[in-house]
């Protein structure tokens, strides 16, 4: 994942979430809300997920290596 430039919508939603949940205030996250929810909207609730996942993974530290293909790569091949 870029964090330059994202290369879709899926991956700019996942900086986003990366960025609200790693804010270091209530208030800083607030501010990053409302383009979480507009980045998310129209797109499915499965696709969401798995940003949400792909976050998570992001602030965790895991990869590929260790959970085989990379959820960024699921993230960025519409499944639904």
């Amino acid at each position: 994942m870029s964090w330059e430039n994202p290369q879709s919508a899926e991956e700019a939603l996942t900086q986003a979430l990366v960025l609200n949940i790693t804010a270091p205030s209530e208030q800083k996250a607030s501010q990053i809300t409302p383009i979480v929810e507009q980045l998310s909207e129209g797109m499915s609730e499965f696709n969401v997920n798995l940003c949400k996942s792909a976050a998570l993974f992001e602030i965790l530290g895991l990869n590929d290596k260790e959970f085989g293909e990379s959820l960024a790569e699921v993230v960025n091949n519409e499944r639904v």
